[in-house]
């Protein structure tokens, strides 16, 4: 079976969803479709559309291409995930230490590593109840 070269890819491909930042003129999307939502679907749209943090077109775009949009996180959600990141690189080094010497840190060092733990992982708990409430 031979493949046709002069046929276009498919248009729910990957690359159509990602695309180039700057496509050439060929390639931009010309053809409009119209689409009518009762008021309440319209409402549930643009707010779905919102939460993913996308314009309401692309939005729209990606779900009937088959994509399904994450839910963009909080920006506070964002630094809770870099300060666990840290304390757990933290707990890494010391656990390393332990092995490398046959020795364990110092109690002070690690009581106070997971002591931090713990108030983020408290943090990240309280934030992500009332970010989801949005």
């Amino acid at each position: 079976m031979t493949r046709d070269s002069g046929a276009d890819p498919l248009p729910f491909a990957p690359l159509a969803l990602k695309g180039d930042p700057d496509p050439p003129p060929s390639a931009r999307r010309r053809v409009r479709v119209m689409i009518r939502y009762r008021a309440g679907e319209a409402l549930a749209v643009r707010e779905r559309a919102r939460v993913c943090g996308l314009p309401l077109a692309r939005y729209v775009r990606e779900v009937s291409l088959g994509t399904i949009p994450r839910e963009r996180r909080h920006r506070a959600v964002d630094e809770l995930i870099r300060q666990l990141a840290r304390i757990g690189n933290n707990l890494n080094q010391l656990a390393y230490e332990a092995h490398a010497r046959d020795l364990f840190p110092g109690a002070a060092r690690v009581d106070a590593a997971l002591e931090e733990l713990r108030t983020a992982i408290q943090q990240v708990g309280s934030d992500t109840d009332g970010a989801s409430g949005r």
